[in-house]
């Protein structure tokens, strides 16, 4: 992720795009800040978080430029991040798993959370949890 959060603030820097620079420069700013911590988490997640944490903070204004300004910045930053499954591709992939893997039903949740957020780049534990609990029960 650091690689390309790199390539695209170099893009943005060749074109003299001020707000792009800005953006980039933030988002890696957060991965190097992570980096560094004790317990350092995904690259993905962290930029998930912080795209999250300013679609909060557009939540604060209901129109003008500041919100159009943070709703752009959102955008720019949900582009750095991988195309979250379908909820029936995520499906046919958890259940793939299944097949593969015959430790998968002694897992707990939180392993195959992980295991498939890792694999496939997506984000939303929710769903991953509730798509292997209906798999679960329907075997």
């Amino acid at each position: 992720m650091i690689d390309k959060v790199n390539r695209k603030l170099l893009e943005a820097r060749k074109a003299k795009d001020k707000t792009l620079v800005s953006i980039y420069s933030m988002v890696k700013s957060e991965l190097i800040n992570n980096s560094k911590s004790a317990k350092p988490k995904d690259a993905i997640d962290v930029v998930r978080v912080y795209a999250k944490m300013l679609e909060k903070a557009a939540c604060g204004f209901t129109s003008g430029d500041k919100f159009n300004e943070l709703q752009e910045e959102v955008k720019v930053i949900r582009a750095l991040l991988p195309k979250e499954m379908e909820e029936n591709e995520l499906r046919l992939f958890i259940e793939q798993i299944f097949m593969v893997r015959l430790d998968f039903e002694t897992m707990n949740v939180g392993e195959i959370i992980k295991t498939i957020k890792h694999a496939t780049g997506s984000s939303n534990g929710k769903v991953i949890a509730d798509t292997v609990k209906r798999i679960k029960e329907s075997k």
